[in-house]
Protein backbone atom coordinates (compact mmCIF):
# COMPACT_ATOMS: atom_id res chain seq x y z
CA UNK A 1 0.00 0.00 0.00
CA UNK A 2 2.97 2.03 0.91
CA UNK A 3 4.42 1.63 -2.55
CA UNK A 4 0.91 3.01 -4.50
CA UNK A 5 0.82 6.06 -2.37
CA UNK A 6 4.42 7.34 -2.73
CA UNK A 7 4.56 7.85 -6.46
CA UNK A 8 0.90 9.96 -6.04
CA UNK A 9 2.16 11.84 -3.02
CA UNK A 10 5.31 12.63 -4.64
CA UNK A 11 3.39 14.04 -7.62
CA UNK A 12 1.09 15.76 -5.92
CA UNK A 13 3.94 17.74 -3.61
CA UNK A 14 5.80 18.66 -7.14
CA UNK A 15 3.15 19.86 -8.26
CA UNK A 16 2.84 21.82 -4.63
CA UNK A 17 5.90 23.01 -5.22
CA UNK A 18 5.33 24.33 -8.73
CA UNK A 19 2.75 27.21 -7.45
CA UNK A 20 5.28 29.59 -7.13
CA UNK A 21 6.87 30.20 -9.90
CA UNK A 22 3.27 29.97 -12.01
CA UNK A 23 2.33 32.98 -9.88
CA UNK A 24 3.73 35.66 -11.86
CA UNK A 25 2.93 34.63 -15.67
CA UNK A 26 -0.44 34.29 -14.54
CA UNK A 27 -0.62 37.83 -12.51
CA UNK A 28 0.23 38.91 -16.18
CA UNK A 29 -1.94 36.80 -18.07
CA UNK A 30 -4.56 38.52 -15.84
CA UNK A 31 -3.61 41.70 -16.41
CA UNK A 32 -3.37 41.97 -19.47
CA UNK A 33 -6.74 40.08 -20.41
CA UNK A 34 -8.64 42.75 -17.95
CA UNK A 35 -6.73 45.45 -19.85
CA UNK A 36 -8.27 43.99 -22.87
CA UNK A 37 -11.81 43.48 -21.20
CA UNK A 38 -11.99 46.77 -20.06
CA UNK A 39 -11.03 48.32 -23.99
CA UNK A 40 -13.55 45.67 -25.67
CA UNK A 41 -16.33 44.98 -23.36
CA UNK A 42 -16.08 47.97 -20.46
CA UNK A 43 -14.97 48.65 -17.04
CA UNK A 44 -17.95 45.74 -16.03
CA UNK A 45 -16.47 42.73 -17.95
CA UNK A 46 -12.73 44.01 -16.71
CA UNK A 47 -13.82 43.76 -13.00
CA UNK A 48 -15.74 40.30 -13.28
CA UNK A 49 -13.16 39.27 -14.89
CA UNK A 50 -10.90 39.15 -11.76
CA UNK A 51 -13.39 38.66 -9.71
CA UNK A 52 -13.64 34.95 -11.87
CA UNK A 53 -9.91 34.32 -11.75
CA UNK A 54 -9.74 32.28 -8.07
CA UNK A 55 -13.04 30.47 -9.93
CA UNK A 56 -10.76 29.58 -13.08
CA UNK A 57 -7.65 28.69 -11.08
CA UNK A 58 -9.48 25.91 -9.25
CA UNK A 59 -10.70 24.65 -12.62
CA UNK A 60 -7.46 24.58 -14.12
CA UNK A 61 -5.81 22.52 -11.81
CA UNK A 62 -8.76 20.20 -11.91
CA UNK A 63 -7.80 19.03 -15.17
CA UNK A 64 -4.61 17.16 -13.32
CA UNK A 65 -1.28 19.01 -14.63
CA UNK A 66 -2.33 21.13 -17.13
CA UNK A 67 0.72 22.82 -19.57
CA UNK A 68 1.40 26.62 -18.80
CA UNK A 69 -0.02 27.89 -21.77
CA UNK A 70 -3.83 25.86 -21.23
CA UNK A 71 -3.85 27.34 -17.17
CA UNK A 72 -3.12 30.92 -18.71
CA UNK A 73 -5.85 30.35 -21.17
CA UNK A 74 -7.89 29.49 -18.69
CA UNK A 75 -6.95 31.62 -15.76
CA UNK A 76 -7.05 34.91 -18.36
CA UNK A 77 -9.55 34.47 -21.38
CA UNK A 78 -11.41 31.85 -19.90
CA UNK A 79 -12.22 34.37 -17.09
CA UNK A 80 -12.90 37.38 -19.63
CA UNK A 81 -15.23 35.16 -20.93
CA UNK A 82 -17.26 33.91 -17.90
CA UNK A 83 -17.17 37.48 -17.28
CA UNK A 84 -18.35 38.66 -20.49
CA UNK A 85 -21.62 36.06 -20.19
CA UNK A 86 -22.37 36.81 -16.65
CA UNK A 87 -22.49 40.37 -18.04
CA UNK A 88 -24.73 39.46 -20.73
CA UNK A 89 -27.07 36.96 -18.40
CA UNK A 90 -27.25 38.45 -15.15
CA UNK A 91 -28.55 42.10 -14.20
CA UNK A 92 -26.31 44.94 -12.39
CA UNK A 93 -25.49 44.71 -9.62
CA UNK A 94 -26.76 41.53 -8.87
CA UNK A 95 -24.53 39.76 -11.46
CA UNK A 96 -21.56 40.04 -9.04
CA UNK A 97 -22.76 37.15 -7.01
CA UNK A 98 -22.20 34.41 -10.02
CA UNK A 99 -18.20 34.69 -9.30
CA UNK A 100 -18.50 35.88 -5.71
CA UNK A 101 -20.73 32.65 -4.87
CA UNK A 102 -19.42 30.49 -7.29
CA UNK A 103 -15.95 31.04 -5.97
CA UNK A 104 -16.72 30.77 -2.17
CA UNK A 105 -18.53 27.40 -2.75
CA UNK A 106 -16.32 25.68 -4.78
CA UNK A 107 -13.04 26.17 -2.48
CA UNK A 108 -15.13 25.27 0.60
CA UNK A 109 -15.94 21.86 -1.72
CA UNK A 110 -12.33 21.07 -2.54
CA UNK A 111 -11.44 21.87 1.31
CA UNK A 112 -14.38 19.36 2.59
CA UNK A 113 -12.94 17.09 -0.39
CA UNK A 114 -9.30 17.43 1.50
CA UNK A 115 -7.53 20.57 -0.52
CA UNK A 116 -6.43 18.67 -3.61
CA UNK A 117 -7.20 20.82 -5.74
CA UNK A 118 -6.58 24.58 -3.72
CA UNK A 119 -2.84 23.12 -3.39
CA UNK A 120 -1.90 23.07 -6.64
CA UNK A 121 -3.93 26.21 -7.52
CA UNK A 122 -2.24 29.42 -7.97
CA UNK A 123 -4.37 31.31 -5.19
CA UNK A 124 -2.93 27.77 -3.24
CA UNK A 125 -0.35 28.07 -0.32
CA UNK A 126 3.39 29.25 -1.31
CA UNK A 127 5.60 26.41 -0.23
CA UNK A 128 8.21 28.73 -0.47
CA UNK A 129 7.08 30.62 2.65
CA UNK A 130 6.74 27.26 4.99
CA UNK A 131 2.97 26.68 3.88
CA UNK A 132 1.92 23.02 4.80
CA UNK A 133 0.53 20.64 2.74
CA UNK A 134 -3.23 20.55 3.22
CA UNK A 135 -5.70 23.64 4.02
CA UNK A 136 -6.01 26.78 2.90
CA UNK A 137 -3.05 29.46 2.34
CA UNK A 138 -3.20 33.35 3.49
CA UNK A 139 -4.11 34.19 0.00
CA UNK A 140 -7.22 32.59 -0.25
CA UNK A 141 -7.76 33.69 3.28
CA UNK A 142 -7.85 37.63 2.38
CA UNK A 143 -10.16 36.85 -1.03
CA UNK A 144 -13.02 34.32 0.05
CA UNK A 145 -14.38 36.39 3.18
CA UNK A 146 -14.62 39.46 0.82
CA UNK A 147 -16.31 37.43 -2.27
CA UNK A 148 -18.53 35.67 0.59
CA UNK A 149 -20.12 39.07 1.87
CA UNK A 150 -20.32 40.63 -1.59
CA UNK A 151 -22.09 37.67 -3.09
CA UNK A 152 -24.86 38.11 0.12
CA UNK A 153 -25.12 41.44 -0.38
CA UNK A 154 -25.79 41.22 -4.15
CA UNK A 155 -28.54 38.69 -3.68
CA UNK A 156 -30.31 41.45 -2.00
CA UNK A 157 -31.79 38.95 0.90
CA UNK A 158 -34.77 40.15 2.88
CA UNK A 159 -32.87 39.89 6.43
CA UNK A 160 -29.29 41.10 5.61
CA UNK A 161 -28.21 40.32 8.57
CA UNK A 162 -28.66 37.09 9.45
CA UNK A 163 -27.92 36.21 6.05
CA UNK A 164 -23.96 37.87 6.26
CA UNK A 165 -24.01 35.83 9.83
CA UNK A 166 -24.98 32.46 8.67
CA UNK A 167 -22.45 32.28 5.28
CA UNK A 168 -19.98 33.85 7.56
CA UNK A 169 -20.13 31.25 10.45
CA UNK A 170 -20.24 29.02 8.13
CA UNK A 171 -17.37 29.99 5.99
CA UNK A 172 -15.07 30.63 9.55
CA UNK A 173 -15.96 27.14 10.51
CA UNK A 174 -14.95 25.61 6.97
CA UNK A 175 -11.13 27.91 7.44
CA UNK A 176 -10.59 27.07 10.90
CA UNK A 177 -11.22 23.66 11.71
CA UNK A 178 -8.20 21.78 11.96
CA UNK A 179 -9.66 18.79 9.58
CA UNK A 180 -10.92 21.61 6.74
CA UNK A 181 -9.29 24.53 6.13
CA UNK A 182 -6.85 24.55 9.62
CA UNK A 183 -6.15 28.31 9.46
CA UNK A 184 -6.63 30.19 12.77
CA UNK A 185 -6.13 33.60 11.31
CA UNK A 186 -9.05 33.10 8.84
CA UNK A 187 -11.47 33.05 11.83
CA UNK A 188 -10.46 36.28 12.80
CA UNK A 189 -10.74 37.52 9.36
CA UNK A 190 -14.01 35.94 8.74
CA UNK A 191 -14.97 37.32 12.06
CA UNK A 192 -14.33 40.63 12.35
CA UNK A 193 -15.60 40.69 8.75
CA UNK A 194 -18.88 38.82 9.38
CA UNK A 195 -19.59 40.53 12.96
CA UNK A 196 -18.84 44.96 11.10
CA UNK A 197 -21.17 43.33 8.34
CA UNK A 198 -24.49 42.35 10.81
CA UNK A 199 -23.83 45.78 12.47
CA UNK A 200 -23.91 47.72 9.26
CA UNK A 201 -26.50 45.68 7.52
CA UNK A 202 -29.50 48.05 9.29
CA UNK A 203 -31.05 50.98 8.64
CA UNK A 204 -28.98 53.28 11.14
CA UNK A 205 -25.83 53.18 12.63
CA UNK A 206 -25.07 50.68 15.40
CA UNK A 207 -25.38 51.60 19.04
CA UNK A 208 -22.39 50.88 21.30
CA UNK A 209 -23.59 47.51 22.76
CA UNK A 210 -23.69 46.22 19.33
CA UNK A 211 -20.11 47.19 19.22
CA UNK A 212 -19.47 45.45 22.02
CA UNK A 213 -21.02 42.06 21.27
CA UNK A 214 -19.36 42.39 17.76
CA UNK A 215 -15.88 42.65 19.69
CA UNK A 216 -16.54 39.58 20.97
CA UNK A 217 -17.11 37.48 17.84
CA UNK A 218 -13.38 36.63 16.83
CA UNK A 219 -12.48 35.53 20.89
CA UNK A 220 -16.06 33.80 20.60
CA UNK A 221 -15.00 32.55 17.30
CA UNK A 222 -11.51 30.87 18.17
CA UNK A 223 -12.93 29.81 21.24
CA UNK A 224 -15.30 27.74 19.43
CA UNK A 225 -12.63 26.63 16.93
CA UNK A 226 -10.72 25.18 19.75
CA UNK A 227 -13.87 23.12 20.91
CA UNK A 228 -13.87 21.59 17.90
CA UNK A 229 -10.67 20.51 17.31
CA UNK A 230 -10.57 19.02 20.12
CA UNK A 231 -13.43 17.23 19.38
CA UNK A 232 -11.93 16.24 16.06
CA UNK A 233 -8.92 14.88 17.74
CA UNK A 234 -7.00 17.50 15.30
CA UNK A 235 -3.28 17.62 15.01
CA UNK A 236 -2.79 21.16 13.47
CA UNK A 237 -0.70 24.04 14.69
CA UNK A 238 -3.46 25.65 16.36
CA UNK A 239 -3.54 22.16 19.00
CA UNK A 240 -0.11 22.28 18.99
CA UNK A 241 1.24 25.54 20.09
CA UNK A 242 -1.89 27.16 21.85
CA UNK A 243 -4.05 24.65 23.18
CA UNK A 244 -1.65 21.97 24.18
CA UNK A 245 1.09 24.58 24.82
CA UNK A 246 3.08 24.20 28.43
CA UNK A 247 2.89 27.54 29.40
CA UNK A 248 1.72 30.89 28.70
CA UNK A 249 5.09 31.62 28.02
CA UNK A 250 5.17 29.52 24.72
CA UNK A 251 1.94 30.64 23.88
CA UNK A 252 3.55 34.19 24.11
CA UNK A 253 6.55 33.14 22.52
CA UNK A 254 4.33 31.94 19.46
CA UNK A 255 2.62 35.02 18.90
CA UNK A 256 5.89 37.24 18.60
CA UNK A 257 7.60 34.61 16.28
CA UNK A 258 3.98 35.13 13.98
CA UNK A 259 4.19 39.14 14.51
CA UNK A 260 8.43 38.65 13.86
CA UNK A 261 7.38 36.77 10.73
CA UNK A 262 4.73 39.64 9.73
CA UNK A 263 7.36 42.02 10.03
CA UNK A 264 9.73 40.20 7.40
CA UNK A 265 6.59 39.51 4.95
CA UNK A 266 6.02 43.65 5.05
CA UNK A 267 9.79 44.33 3.67
CA UNK A 268 9.58 41.38 1.38
CA UNK A 269 10.25 42.26 -2.45
CA UNK A 270 7.59 45.11 -3.80
CA UNK A 271 5.28 44.74 -0.52
CA UNK A 272 6.02 48.59 0.89
CA UNK A 273 5.05 49.74 -1.95
CA UNK A 274 1.84 47.37 -2.35
CA UNK A 275 0.55 48.43 1.14
CA UNK A 276 1.34 52.53 0.81
CA UNK A 277 -0.85 51.86 -2.41
CA UNK A 278 -3.71 49.42 -0.48
CA UNK A 279 -3.57 51.27 2.47
CA UNK A 280 -4.08 55.09 0.41
CA UNK A 281 -6.63 53.42 -1.88
CA UNK A 282 -8.53 52.03 1.24
CA UNK A 283 -8.50 55.28 3.30
CA UNK A 284 -9.31 57.33 -0.23
CA UNK A 285 -12.52 54.76 -0.57
CA UNK A 286 -13.41 54.91 2.87
CA UNK A 287 -13.72 59.52 2.55
CA UNK A 288 -15.10 59.42 -0.40
CA UNK A 289 -17.62 56.13 0.38
CA UNK A 290 -20.47 58.58 -0.23
CA UNK A 291 -20.13 59.71 -3.94
CA UNK A 292 -17.76 56.56 -5.15
CA UNK A 293 -21.13 53.49 -3.96
CA UNK A 294 -23.73 55.97 -4.87
CA UNK A 295 -25.24 53.92 -7.59
CA UNK A 296 -25.54 50.99 -4.13
CA UNK A 297 -26.57 53.81 -1.42
CA UNK A 298 -29.99 52.19 -1.28
CA UNK A 299 -29.10 48.78 -0.92
CA UNK A 300 -28.34 48.19 2.96
CA UNK A 301 -26.64 45.09 2.54
CA UNK A 302 -24.38 46.93 -0.18
CA UNK A 303 -22.84 49.05 2.61
CA UNK A 304 -22.41 46.00 5.06
CA UNK A 305 -20.65 43.77 2.39
CA UNK A 306 -18.07 46.74 2.01
CA UNK A 307 -17.69 47.39 5.50
CA UNK A 308 -17.18 43.86 6.56
CA UNK A 309 -15.05 43.43 3.54
CA UNK A 310 -12.02 46.24 4.60
CA UNK A 311 -12.45 45.71 8.33
CA UNK A 312 -11.76 41.86 8.31
CA UNK A 313 -9.09 42.26 6.05
CA UNK A 314 -7.77 44.77 8.52
CA UNK A 315 -8.03 42.50 10.94
CA UNK A 316 -6.69 40.00 9.11
CA UNK A 317 -3.17 41.64 8.67
CA UNK A 318 -2.96 42.10 12.43
CA UNK A 319 -3.39 38.95 13.24
CA UNK A 320 -1.85 36.94 10.87
CA UNK A 321 1.95 36.01 10.47
CA UNK A 322 1.47 37.16 6.49
CA UNK A 323 0.75 41.05 7.68
CA UNK A 324 0.61 42.89 4.61
CA UNK A 325 -0.08 40.64 2.57
CA UNK A 326 -3.98 40.06 3.44
CA UNK A 327 -4.98 43.65 3.19
CA UNK A 328 -2.93 44.17 -0.23
CA UNK A 329 -4.88 41.19 -1.86
CA UNK A 330 -8.01 42.16 -0.16
CA UNK A 331 -8.06 45.77 -1.41
CA UNK A 332 -7.59 44.82 -4.70
CA UNK A 333 -10.78 42.46 -4.86
CA UNK A 334 -12.60 45.52 -3.16
CA UNK A 335 -11.22 47.76 -6.13
CA UNK A 336 -12.67 45.05 -8.38
CA UNK A 337 -16.26 45.46 -6.66
CA UNK A 338 -16.02 49.14 -6.95
CA UNK A 339 -15.53 49.43 -10.58
CA UNK A 340 -18.81 46.88 -11.16
CA UNK A 341 -20.67 48.87 -8.09
CA UNK A 342 -19.42 52.09 -9.93
CA UNK A 343 -21.06 51.53 -13.90
CA UNK A 344 -24.29 51.31 -12.26
CA UNK A 345 -27.09 50.36 -15.28
CA UNK A 346 -24.66 51.48 -17.72
CA UNK A 347 -21.53 48.89 -18.87
CA UNK A 348 -19.29 51.78 -19.84
CA UNK A 349 -19.86 54.44 -17.22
Amino acid sequence: MLVLWAPAAVAQEAAFEAVGPRRVPAAVAVLVTIGLAWALAGPRVAALTLLWTPTTALAAVALGTPPEAVELAIVGPGSALLAWLTDRVLPWPRGIAAPALTGVAAHVLDLVLGSDLILRSLLGPDPSRGARLYGIGNELEAILPVLALVGVAAVAPRRPAVAFAAVMAGLGVVLGAGRLGADVGGVVTVGVGGAVAVLWSGPGRPSRRAIALAAAVPVAALALLAAIDLTTAADTHFSRTILHADSIGDVARTIGHRYELAWDALWRGLMPLATVAAVAAAVWAVRRRRALYAPVAHLPAWRAALAGSLAGAVAGTLSNDSGPVLLVLAVVVLGAVTVYVRTGASRTR
